[in-house]
């Protein structure tokens, strides 16, 4: 969330976390508790609480437009340049009377890739979503495609067909096939 403040003039949030995130500000800010507690958050850096941080007023030396980040649980901030790798993941519970449909998942699907030398032919296959066709670049000749349509040295086609497709062409010719299929 972003916010701007005014020098010297507190700004009241409502902070429904137990940690809070200065993403982004110019200056260092000051946060004040209810109970009367203040304290200074340089940028990048988290305040985390055992319980929800609530009302607070943020305090700033000079105007600024500041980004805060909040949530409850732990929390550590990403580092600039530096990647972040999820290792673990916890257990995920369906709640009683809830389902799952599988429906709504993305498709799985297979791939299946194999280098042919000329001539080839794959056989039509009902599972076929994709086929991916590509000629190393450094054929002698180019291939054809069903007799007809010419694939140079170096060019690559995809077709969305289920049907047989024959391959022609040098017999020192080589194409890479990639097909995908559910």
């Amino acid at each position: 969330m972003k916010f701007t403040l005014q020098e010297n003039q507190p700004y009241p949030v409502t902070i429904s976390g137990s940690w809070l995130w200065l993403r982004y500000a110019s200056a260092p800010i000051v946060m004040e508790t209810v109970t009367g507690e203040r304290v200074t958050i340089p940028q990048g850096s988290v305040i985390k609480n055992n319980e929800l941080l609530g009302r607070v007023l943020l305090h700033s030396s000079e105007p600024q437009t500041i980004d805060v980040e909040f949530g409850k649980g732990d929390f550590q901030p990403p580092s600039d340049g530096q990647r972040v790798v999820i290792e673990l993941m916890p257990p995920m519970e369906i709640a009683p009377n809830q389902t799952l449909s599988a429906s709504l998942l993305p498709k799985s699907s297979a791939i299946d890739a194999q280098e042919l030398t000329m001539p080839a032919s794959l056989e039509e296959n009902l599972t076929r979503q994709k086929i991916t066709i590509r000629t190393p670049s450094d054929n002698a000749e180019q291939v054809l495609i069903n007799g007809s349509y010419p694939l140079l040295a170096g060019e690559l086609i995809e077709i969305e067909s289920t049907a047989a497709i024959e391959l022609t062409g040098a017999e020192t010719d080589r194409v890479f096939i990639l097909e995908c299929y559910s």
